[in-house]
C-alpha cells in the first residue's frame, strides 16, 4: 500500500504549481512517484531547449513557446479562426490560450517508447486534443505549417468517441475504475526505473510485487491528457508527465497484449 500511497502524493502535487523552484524540487524528491523501465526501452532523458532559430523548432519546441508567449501565440493563429461557434477576425481580439501554464505538469500520450520531445514529428499538419474524461469530450486544436512555421487554424470540441486511439482509451477508464481489471494489466514485478536523489540523481532499479499494488485513479491523475493525431503503428502506448516550470519526469509505459494493454514499466526521473 505505501506504494499507493506514493502515487496518490504525486497527483495531489500535479493539480498545483509549487510556490517556488527549490519547494518543487524538495517535494518532487521527497514525494516522487517510483518507477520502472525494461533495458531495451530505457532512454536517456530529451534535450527541452527552445530553438532560437523559429522556423527549425519541433513541434514540441513550438507549442511550448505558443503557450507560454501571449505575443508569440497571437502572430501563430491563422485570422479569421473559429473556436466552436466563435469565430474571431482581429488578432486584437484574440485571448489567450493558457492550456497548462496553471498546472504542475502536462500529461502527453504517446505512440511509442520515445516521446515526442525525444524525436520530431515528421506531420505537416497535426490534430491535437486535451481530453476531458469528466465530460467525456475533448478540445481539437488544428495545427498546421505555413510557410515552414506552425500555425493554430481552428478550436473546436469533439467527443472522445471521435479519437482514433478510442480502444486505449477505453482500456484507460477501465483500467481506472476495476481494481480487480488493474491488477490483472500490470506486469507483476514490475520493474521501476527512478532517480535516486540520495546518490546524486543516479538511476536505480527496483521492483514492485502484486502484493504492495495499491489501485491507482489513472484518468483523474491523467485529466487534460494530450493526445496528438500521429502514426500509431507501435505496440507500446506511453503517458509521460513532463512537469511545467518543475522536475517532474514520470512515464508509464503500456504494450499491447492481445485485445488489450499491459503496463509494464514504470519510471520516475524527477529532480
Amino acid at each position: 500500500m505505501k506504494y499507493l500511497i506514493l502515487l496518490t502524493t504525486f497527483f495531489t502535487l500535479s493539480c498545483e504549481s509549487p510556490s517556488s523552484e527549490k519547494e518543487a524540487k524538495e517535494t518532487v524528491a521527497e514525494e516522487s512517484v517510483l518507477t520502472t523501465s525494461r533495458d531495451s526501452i530505457n532512454q536517456e532523458l530529451p534535450d527541452t531547449t527552445v530553438s532560437e532559430d523559429i522556423s527549425t523548432q519541433t513541434f514540441m519546441e513550438f507549442f511550448s513557446q505558443f503557450m507560454w508567449d501571449r505575443d508569440f501565440q497571437r502572430s501563430r493563429i491563422e485570422y479569421p479562426i473559429k473556436i466552436d461557434a466563435v469565430n474571431i477576425v482581429e488578432k486584437s481580439d484574440w485571448e489567450h490560450l493558457s492550456f497548462y501554464t496553471n498546472k504542475s505538469s502536462m500529461p502527453i500520450l504517446h505512440f511509442d517508447t520515445l516521446t515526442y520531445f525525444d524525436k520530431d514529428i515528421r506531420e505537416e499538419d497535426i490534430s491535437m486534443y486535451i481530453l476531458s474524461f469528466e465530460n467525456d469530450n475533448a478540445k481539437k486544436y488544428s495545427f498546421a505549417q505555413k510557410a515552414e512555421n506552425w500555425r493554430l487554424f481552428s478550436v473546436n470540441t469533439v467527443s472522445i468517441n471521435s479519437l482514433k486511439d478510442l480502444e486505449f482509451i477505453d482500456f484507460l477508464k477501465r483500467f481506472s475504475s476495476d481494481s480487480i481489471y488493474q491488477t490483472n494489466h500490470i506486469e507483476f514485478p514490475l520493474t521501476r526505473f527512478f532517480a535516486d536523489y540520495n546518490n546524486d540523481y543516479e538511476t536505480a532499479r527496483d521492483s514492485i510485487g502484486s502484493g504492495d499494488w495499491g489501485f491507482w485513479n489513472l484518468i483523474k491523475s491523467t485529466e487534460a491528457l494530450m493526445v496528438l493525431d500521429v502514426e500509431q503503428r507501435t505496440q507500446y502506448r506511453t503517458i509521460f508527465f513532463r512537469g511545467i516550470e518543475n522536475g517532474i519526469h514520470v512515464k508509464y509505459t503500456f504494450i499491447r497484449s492481445g485485445d488489450s494493454w499491459q503496463l509494464i514499466k514504470l519510471e520516475d526521473y524527477s529532480t
